[in-house]
């Protein structure tokens, strides 16, 4: 009979005190808390518990305490597994992982020197120790524990554990190399090499001292042999460490015999192959290296697959591959269009084919050879109908899809209104052939729709366009609901069009989530920021920021997990991917866009702004963050580039950005590298402007001076800023233009704080001098401030097809406010808090002047800030004239006569467009009114 848990009790109530804590119910988890403490004023389950509910509602120092008492008899307790994952799940939380390192040491001391100890456990606690070690990147540490394993625990896997560890990254000389080398021969002369790991680890380390002959010899040893459970990987390492010999056409005839008689198919092999064939050399005399002699490999390898049950891609597209190469070396004038027909004819009728054509059609250069191509796949597509049996039809329909896409890229469509008609006449006949297939599956006429969305899209200086190929995504997404190729589009559709709620909605259906957060978070940042949604902003930034947190605290557990299984390979890859997300500039562009809708949602008072930018810049929540253009210029861009079907091969071949959000005005449509670098200056000029904005705000009011540190910060950033100002400028002047009216109210502090600290004490020519200037530099804001705001606030705000330019005046409005007024407001209350109210009566006449000119200037500028915010409130009260402006009928693409739609489900297609977009911009608008109620009350404490 199992012997009952005597702390049974007490870890049930421990879990109704955590459930509670989940629940968000502060006051009962404190109560349970303090009824648990003095019912068991001893019991560790009940300190751990503690601890881990201080963590988790940010009382750090009260959870590290309980945690330091905890660790000093980390013995006594540490074998209960229920009370380490309490102690483990706090000092993960408050990130204290030196106190881990302390319990695992001193268990470990403790329990290796008992002689009858369970081997199990110690093993368990050995392990967790080193896994500590491996969060603290003590890679010293990590060697030394596991050579003291090896030899406590008589286990040879700790032996190799160690080696792993000198060759870290972080300990990666020549004198730890040499050592791991040694410490490997040895062990391979011994005959204890015994998987593939250790051998492929072997020869890195061989390669990384630049030992390649006896990394190669390892290689074609016995124990190498009987390592590699698959022969082919070990031919396949074998000719990659060829080509570090340069003996290219050893490597060369790997490759070729691996395609021969393995796999037909892997495409890394006929890479290397054709890399390898390359590097050696074609002349024209050699047989084995002749252009003859390929194609004619490449034809036995297609004829094979012909004939086997499943047909290959890889050697066709390898012969598209190849003639590109010739093609690029000058040895041919360009691809043979027979080439493209022959991949048309073998897999036209799959979806994936233009994925795989399109870098060798943006390869063709002359207007000739793209003409030769569509004519080539034209008469193919000829021989095949939309009459027969229903397989027939479906292959028909994606054979269809397969050459129009190729059309569209070559931009030979005579035109994009007769381009698109057609294709959606076509996509409705497909739409009664799905009728059997799930709701899960992507329809067979799906590509059909996108390339007449693309089309329909071409006129993207008219409004109707945007609504038409939202019509024509709505209609398609009715029936093939899972297909994220539609959202994807229709996510830039409603973007371009000001409807973030339909953005939202795209976003949710697509479930993205982990880390897609980080490599498609540039899908929505900016247009939930540039369209005044701060909440829903709020909400997926902080999911980003929480799976970047999880990322730092338990990518280290994975890393531990690697070496339990023996995955050596996978200690490094793990690493890497921690280090490329640790430095992503997606999570500093979320950090970013989360400070400033806290700004606007969450900061009522000088003290709350100031907190909030401490919190950015002195915690650990972003990472550390980038304060130079090279700190800036090291982050990782994970953006995923290849999510989204592109039909345009100037993107395809990276001549502009692929996905650049052209459709919306945020983003100058401008090549991939000029892109990537207007998108780091400006999150660094917002950075910078945000850290000049937490130097204003720390001043502290009782010496109405910044300290000589802020002081030379300060500096330094208004330096910084006007250098980004000058870069920006070509690509948005709107930005530039509201940043320097930022800038400015900032670098105005000084100047303010230096008057007011004078006042009563300095009759100095100085202070006249003082005095003029700060007047002048008063005028002159409080003049720009309003031929600014003008600019935004003329123009009336509309969402029809005549006036399709609503999205900039959103994105203006938008901006303005989260960039200019509401900062504009923290700089304001800090100067109400600094400027004497009223003089020293013995203060002299010539600084009662003054003081009073300059307060009048100061009243002046907060009317003004107070009337910009009067005035996005009353934004909120235009939904009539909204809905009157919006009169959407068909526009130029009558995709409704073309889809044979019925006049009532044409109606509910449109009337559903129109509802999203109306609705998001109403909702926009409303925002605008909600944050500027708020500011209002919190601008009426200011006072001069």
């Amino acid at each position: 009979m199992a012997q009952a848990d005597p702390n049974l009790r007490v870890k049930n109530r421990i879990r109704t005190v955590l459930e509670s804590l989940d629940a968000n119910n502060a006051k009962k988890t404190a109560k349970l808390c303090k009824e648990l403490e003095q019912e068991f004023p001893k019991s560790s389950l009940v300190k751990g518990a503690v601890a881990l509910v201080f963590a988790k509602q940010n009382k750090v120092p009260e959870s590290v305490a309980q945690l330091e008492l905890l660790s000093k008899n980390a013995p006594e307790w540490i074998l209960d597994r229920y009370m380490h994952w309490l102690v483990l799940s706090a000092i993960k939380v408050t990130e204290r992982f030196d106190l881990a390192e302390k319990m695992y040491e001193a268990a470990w001391a403790q329990f290796k020197s008992k002689p009858n100890f369970n081997q199990e456990d110690l093993i368990w606690i050995g392990q967790s120790l080193f896994g500590a070690y491996i969060r603290s990147n003590n890679s010293a540490k990590q060697r030394l524990h596991a050579m003291s394993m090896w030899k406590d625990l008589k286990s040879e896997q700790y032996y190799f554990w160690s080696i792993v560890a000198m060759v870290t990254p972080l300990a990666d000389s020549d004198k730890m190399l040499a050592i791991a080398d040694r410490m490997i021969e040895t062990w391979f002369e011994q005959g204890k090499i015994q998987n593939q790991e250790q051998v492929e680890y072997y020869v890195g380390v061989l390669v990384k001292q630049n030992k390649l002959e006896e990394a190669l010899t390892i290689l074609r040893s016995e124990p190498a042999k009987k390592a590699f459970g698959i022969p082919s990987q070990l031919r396949d390492r074998e000719a990659r460490l060829l080509v570090c010999l340069r003996r290219f056409d050893e490597a060369r005839d790997i490759y070729r015999n691996l395609l021969e008689t393995v796999n037909s198919d892997e495409w890394s092999w006929y890479l290397g192959f054709f890399d390898n064939l390359f590097s050696a050399g074609l002349p024209d005399g050699d047989a084995a290296n002749s252009r003859a002699e390929v194609f004619s490999m490449l034809s036995n390898l297609q004829a094979k697959t012909l004939g086997d049950r499943t047909k290959y891609r890889g050697p066709f597209l390898a012969a598209l591959e190849f003639a590109k190469r010739l093609s690029a070396a000058g040895i041919e004038k360009s691809i043979p269009s027979s080439l493209f027909a022959q991949y048309f004819e073998h897999f036209g009728g799959k979806s994936c084919f233009f994925r795989d054509i399109a870098p060798y059609l943006a390869s063709l250069s002359t207007a000739e050879a793209r003409k030769a191509v569509l004519a080539e796949i034209d008469q193919n597509l000829g021989s095949y109908h939309s009459e027969g049996d229903q397989p027939s039809k479906v292959e028909w329909s994606y054979r269809l899809a397969s050459a129009e896409s190729v059309r569209r890229s070559l931009s030979a469509a005579p035109s994009a209104h007769a381009a698109a008609t057609s294709l959606l006449k076509h996509y409705q006949e497909t739409r009664l052939w799905n009728l059997k297939k799930e709701t899960t599956e992507r329809m067979c006429g799906d590509d059909l729709a996108l390339l007449a969305a693309h089309y329909a899209l071409d006129n993207r200086s008219s409004a109707s366009s945007l609504f038409d190929a939202a019509a024509i995504l709505e209609y398609a997404i009715g029936a093939s609901k899972h297909n994220f190729q539609f959202r994807l589009l229709l996510l830039h559709v409603y973007a371009a069009l000001g409807a973030a709620k339909g953005c939202l909605r795209q976003i949710e259906e697509l479930e993205i989530k982990q880390i897609q957060l980080d490599t498609m978070g540039h899908l929505f940042l900016d247009t939930l920021s540039n369209e005044m949604q701060p909440q829903e902003l709020l909400s997926l930034t902080k999911r980003t920021r929480h799976f970047h947190d999880d990322n730092r605290k338990n990518t280290n557990d994975y890393i531990l997990e690697a070496y339990k299984n023996n995955r050596y390979s996978k200690v490094k890859e793990i690493g890497l991917f921690q280090e490329r997300l640790e430095s992503s500039l997606q999570l500093v562009v979320a950090g970013v866009a989360q400070v400033f809708a806290q700004l606007a949602l969450e900061t009522h008072t000088l003290e709350s702004s100031r907190d909030l930018l401490n919190n950015f810049f002195l915690s650990k929540a972003f990472g550390q963050v980038p304060m130079t253009e090279s700190a800036v210029a090291c982050l990782r861009d994970n953006s995923d580039a290849d999510v989204e079907d592109c039909y345009d091969l100037e993107k395809v071949s990276g001549k502009t950005a692929r996905w650049n959000n052209d459709l919306a005005c945020s983003y100058p449509c401008k090549t991939s590298a000029y892109r990537d670098s207007w998108q780091r200056d400006r999150v660094l000029l917002e950075i910078q402007a945000l850290h000049l904005l937490h130097i204003v705000a720390g001043t502290p009011l009782d010496t109405k001076k910044m300290t000589s540190e802020s002081a030379t910060l300060f500096g330094q950033s208004i330096s910084l800023v006007k250098s980004l100002l000058q870069k920006i400028a070509a690509s948005s002047e709107f930005e530039r233009s509201s940043f320097c009216l930022l800038l400015q109210s900032l670098e105005l502090t000084p100047l303010v704080l230096q008057f007011s600290s004078s006042l009563g004490t300095d009759e100095s020519q100085d202070f006249v001098s003082g005095c003029d200037e700060l007047k002048t530099q008063l005028s002159s804001f409080s003049e720009l401030l309003y031929s600014t705001w003008a600019t935004v606030s003329d123009s009336p705000i509309s969402c029809g097809l005549s006036a399709p330019d609503h999205f900039g005046r959103l994105f203006e409005l938008s901006f303005f406010m989260s960039r200019v007024a509401i900062p504009l407001h923290t700089v304001i209350a800090l100067w109400s808090r600094v400027f004497p109210p009223r003089m020293r009566p013995k203060a002299s006449e010539q600084q009662k002047a003054a003081h009073t000119d300059v307060r009048a200037l100061l009243r002046q500028l907060l009317l003004s800030l107070k009337d910009i915010f009067a005035r996005y409130d009353q934004l909120g009260s235009k939904d009539s004239q909204i809905s009157t402006e919006l009169d959407f009928q068909p526009a130029s693409l009558p995709i409704f006569d073309s889809l044979g739609l019925s006049p009532s489900e044409a109606k509910k297609v449109v009337d559903y467009v129109k509802e999203t977009v109306t609705g998001s911009i109403k909702d926009s608008l409303i925002n605008f009114s909600i944050v500027a109620k708020e500011k209002l009350k919190d601008i009426s404490s200011c006072k001069f």
